[in-house]
């Protein structure tokens, strides 16, 4: 049972990822979140979406001590994939306390088309702050994705205490970098819709 008394952050991340996957935020396939809590990074474990459907519990998340990075809860072999772009992150930017990597079905179509999201919402010019860029490509999970990610948010670590802050990942997804996961989610969410409103506006 996930509640208030069995670890708030832990329930809050497991929560937050539910509510991505019943919105359409992301798709069985993937995505990830990570948050920066009380001297631990808890991250979301891989297979989150294809095998668990994002019904995780609060022992499925692994915990790292936020100086060394060493897993010291859960199994170190189902870290993600991007974890290395989460822990990264984390790492250059201090004030970072949450990230998120998610599949948006309408930001992948940006992404898939190598595209930065201009903006067509209120909502999303007050929450990103202006059009969300897409990165350059490289392989994807790679080291040199996880630089060019990192890299990115480092250039832009100032706007982080004002606001989310966001890139597109080419042919992949979206992530977003935040003082904590309220921040994150409310940007993915509107990020979405003005993906959405982008498109269909065309069709006018």
């Amino acid at each position: 049972m996930c509640n208030f008394g069995n670890d708030y952050m832990r329930c809050k991340m497991i929560n937050t990822g539910r509510l991505m996957f019943d919105r359409q935020l992301t798709d069985a396939g993937g995505g990830n979140i990570s948050v920066r809590h009380n001297g631990l990074i808890y991250v979301t474990p891989m297979m989150a979406g294809e095998k668990l459907r994002w019904q995780l519990q609060p022992d499925d998340l692994i915990a790292l001590d936020e100086n060394t990075l060493e897993v010291v809860e859960n199994d170190p072999t189902m870290m993600t994939r991007e974890s290395m772009m989460h822990l990264g992150i984390y790492e250059a930017i201090p004030g970072v306390g949450a990230v998120l990597h998610a599949h948006p079905r309408y930001c992948l179509v940006y992404a898939a088309a190598k595209k930065r999201l201009d903006v067509y919402t209120e909502n999303f010019e007050y929450f990103a702050g202006g059009p969300m860029e897409c990165v350059k490509e490289v392989a994807g999970t790679s080291p040199e994705l996880a630089k060019e990610v990192i890299s990115y948010f480092y250039n832009r670590r100032n706007e982080i205490p004002e606001r989310a802050v966001g890139a597109l990942i080419p042919n992949h997804g979206i992530v977003i970098a935040a003082k904590d996961l309220d921040e994150a989610f409310t940007l993915l969410d509107n990020a979405a819709v003005n993906a959405m409103v982008g498109l269909f506006q065309k069709l006018l």
